[in-house]
């Protein structure tokens, strides 16, 4: 639900901000509640972080126009300059769109933090696939720049919470 709310307040609020590195993006929502550190690549689609800042929570996450079932698991076949892997990814209906975020964030990180590329293969119907891929040129600073951005808001953040 996390999810649905902090790409809805990114979409519908519009971004305050915005610093590049390389082929990535760090936007920031109009209350900084939510930054994420972002690439698209050549046919639209997304491949990104999305950070939380009342939480520190972070989860990777892919929206590429792909058809799924909201709160279904789907695998997805990883590949990168630093080898490949399985996952599963998490769909989150979003308006009229799909999100799917990933269930390991530590293993998605591991391959990101690679320069090069990093593809997806997610197995479709009728035996087909669909591939995505995106540039990791800038991922690492992004990540880094995003990250530490989070724990700078939510340090200096005036919000009410319950202890």
């Amino acid at each position: 639900m996390r999810i649905l709310i902090g790409v809805a307040l990114l979409l519908v609020a519009g971004v305050a901000s915005a610093q590049r590195f390389g082929d990535w993006a760090i936007n920031a929502n109009e209350d900084g509640s939510v930054i994420t550190a972002e690439t698209r690549n050549e046919s639209g689609a997304s491949f990104g972080l999305i950070c939380f800042t009342d939480s520190s929570d972070c989860m990777w996450s892919v929206s590429n126009g792909n058809e799924c079932t909201d709160g279904e698991l789907y695998p997805v076949m990883a590949n990168a300059s630093s080898g490949a892997a399985s996952f599963n990814q998490l769909c989150s209906k979003i308006g009229s769109g799909n999100l799917l975020t990933f269930t390991d964030y530590d293993g998605v990180m591991t391959m990101v933090t690679k320069n090069g590329r990093i593809g997806f293969a997610v197995p479709m119907a009728d035996g087909m696939f669909t591939v995505t891929r995106f540039s990791l040129r800038g991922a690492n600073e992004a990540i880094d720049k995003a990250q530490e951005l989070v724990l700078h808001l939510k340090k200096s953040s005036t919000r009410d919470v319950s202890l």
